[in-house]
């Protein structure tokens, strides 16, 4: 910690003297507050800190913020104070609201009455409350990485899966209209849970007339359909960290880079990007080729790892599953052991598809 510690602040009123009359009007609209056009500066501060520590009006903006928004805020009150970037500040209502920040340090401390005030509202009801609503948001945000877009009814069926108390889908639409209005990524669009951009110009009909009929990808466990919605990302395992070794070896990137182009692929064949935009976006992160012969070998990689992707096209479901499904069924031929994978690896199907065959 800094030599110079910014002092915590005793009352949110303290804070609020810090700021000129024109950001505490700001704050008030932003809240929906009314009234307050006739205080000056002083006495706005004072309005304003008993307005917002209001038991109500405080209840609602703790269980509106995100997971990450409150562990931010309780690591702020157990350890007096916390460095964080401005930025995360600035995009969270709870912490812009009920703290302060010294950009010059970057520590974000929460005042004394707040903290009071905090742990009276926190009951026991409200923490189970908040903690449901944490869930069904990444719940929501898993179901929008796995599938781009998903009815509110299919969606209530998956969450029962892993809570079977999820059983209202009326409840669950009414949950997700809270969160969708405090997530830019997620939204709600003709009774449809989708990944945003997906709504404009109405692309998820698109995504849906390709996804077609096929079933979806239901993780076999919770843990491992909310961390896709955690994590936003699929993690390297022994099937894809070859496109790591890739990056770092034949276009010299060290591992923080190769792994940042390895997740920025892997998202771009998520969303059935067209191969030349991924190779363009190699292009973008400096990896140059020195023959057309190393291009159409690095697009051999890309879909490769394309195979090995879950993907909106497939409703979560991976190219490489997708052929073991079909051949276990009958509609492909036997694929023998030392025959070429069907999924465009160019290894042998025993040492690819065939080993979770």
């Amino acid at each position: 910690m800094t030599e110079n510690k910014t002092a915590r602040p005793e009352s949110l009123e303290q804070v609020f003297l810090c700021y000129t009359k024109d950001n505490l009007q700001d704050i008030a609209k932003k809240h929906g507050l009314k009234g307050f056009s006739k205080w000056n500066k002083k006495d706005l501060a004072k309005w304003l800190k008993d307005q917002l520590l209001d038991e109500n009006v405080m209840g609602e903006i703790v269980k509106k913020a995100s997971a990450d928004e409150t562990e931010f805020f309780e690591a702020a009150i157990r350890e007096q104070e916390i460095q964080i970037s401005q930025d995360l500040v600035a995009a969270s209502i709870l912490l812009t609201t009920y703290g302060a920040y010294d950009p010059k340090q970057s520590v974000y401390l929460v005042p004394d009455d707040v903290e009071e005030q905090y742990e009276k509202i926190c009951t026991p009801d409200m923490q189970a409350e908040k903690a449901n609503r944490g869930r069904m948001e990444i719940y929501a945000k898993a179901a929008a990485y796995l599938y781009g877009v998903i009815s509110v009814e299919k969606f209530a069926e998956i969450c029962e899966t892993y809570d079977e108390a999820l059983t209202d889908v009326e409840e669950v639409r009414g949950m997700l209209e809270e969160i969708c209005r405090n997530n830019e990524e997620i939204c709600l669009k003709d009774g449809l849970l989708m990944f945003s951009d997906l709504s404009e110009n109405n692309v998820y009909q698109e995504v849906q007339k390709v996804q077609g009929s096929f079933e979806y990808y239901i993780p076999k466990t919770e843990e491992e359909f909310v961390n896709y919605g955690r994590l936003e990302c699929q993690e390297p395992n022994e099937n894809t960290v070859f496109f790591i070794q890739t990056m770092m070896f034949e276009f010299h990137k060290n591992q923080a880079e190769a792994l940042q182009i390895f997740y920025e692929v892997q998202d771009s064949i998520r969303m059935n990007f067209p191969e030349e935009e991924i190779i363009s976006l190699l292009y973008q992160h400096g990896c140059y080729f020195s023959s057309q012969k190393q291009v159409e070998d690095t697009k051999k990689e890309i879909r490769r790892l394309g195979c090995m992707t879950r993907c909106w096209d497939y409703k979560g479901h991976m190219e490489s599953e997708m052929t073991r499904n079909a051949m276990s069924v009958g509609l492909g031929r036997k694929v023998y052991p030392n025959e070429p994978c069907p999924c465009g690896s160019g290894k042998k199907y025993k040492r690819c598809c065939g080993r979770k065959g």
